[in-house]
């Protein structure tokens, strides 16, 4: 009969293969012979993290790290577990973790971004997507969202210069045109933005988020309404706006980041 060890390992080697059912099965067997295989508990994490039941996933990850297992993979997946649960807090504790452990690891920089973005942080998301470009300079989707915290921090011209980036390098991606017509429209320049939203709406042309931005400034156009109004902290329409393309660009983000191979 197979050992603990010799089972988890079956395990990993189905998990490589994307047999979940079988990955399953081993770690469930080699966890019945050794209570304390924290490997098998880590693979267990990953198998209900890919079967998107969270709290199964969040708990077997956790288990792994109290038995002493400390890797990358285990705490990137668990930050993966508990950001979806809404943990942000905790899972921005793992990532942390994940990268003393592993520091060229782009993905998990990546990741840390998007909860720092999501918790307000924005300056701290900017630096944490730098970091993750530094590591993989070909990551648009670390520039998009990098863009975005940089137009939630009110740094325009640098927002800008991402989304303009972005766009040359994905041009059929409506969320690039629709951040760029934002920042533009926050800064004034309405002919401008409206150019690029219309550019959006050619690529998602079911958009009610759009069409509505668009709507919006085609009036700011006809009143001469060329700058936001003072007072709101973030000028007539961006608190919404901004928050719009970035729930947009977190939607359309989850599937490219769960990519990574852990």
């Amino acid at each position: 009969m197979a050992g603990a060890e010799e089972l988890t390992k079956k395990g990993d080697e189905a998990y490589r293969n994307k047999n979940y059912a079988a990955s399953l099965s081993f770690y469930t067997k080699a966890l019945e012979q050794d209570p304390n295989q924290a490997r098998a508990y880590s693979g267990l994490g990953r198998v209900y993290y890919r079967k998107k039941d969270l709290d199964k996933a969040a708990q077997n990850l956790q288990k792994a790290v109290s038995l002493g297992l400390q890797d990358a993979a285990t705490h990137y997946a668990l930050g993966l577990a508990l950001e979806e649960k809404g943990e942000l807090e905790k899972a921005l504790k793992q990532y942390d973790k994940t990268l003393e452990m592993n520091p060229a690891l782009a993905q998990a920089h990546h990741s840390r971004g998007l909860v720092l973005l999501e918790l307000g942080s924005y300056g701290e998301s900017a630096l944490a997507f730098t970091e993750a470009l530094e590591k993989k300079p070909d990551d648009s989707e670390s520039l998009l969202q990098r863009g975005n915290a940089l137009l939630m921090a009110k740094s325009l011209e640098q927002a800008m210069e991402d989304f303009r980036q972005y766009t040359e390098k994905n041009r059929k991606d409506p969320r690039g045109y629709n951040g760029l017509a934002t920042a533009l429209r926050e800064q004034g320049a309405l002919e401008q933005a409206l150019e690029s939203y219309k550019k959006a709406l050619e690529l998602e042309p079911e958009s009610k988020k759009i069409k509505k931005s668009l709507q919006e400034t085609e009036s700011m156009l006809r009143k001469k309404d060329a700058k936001p109004k003072k007072g709101t902290g973030r000028g007539t329409s961006l608190g919404e706006k901004v928050e719009d393309v970035q729930k947009e660009a977190e939607r359309r983000n989850t599937t490219e980041r769960r990519r990574i191979e852990w």
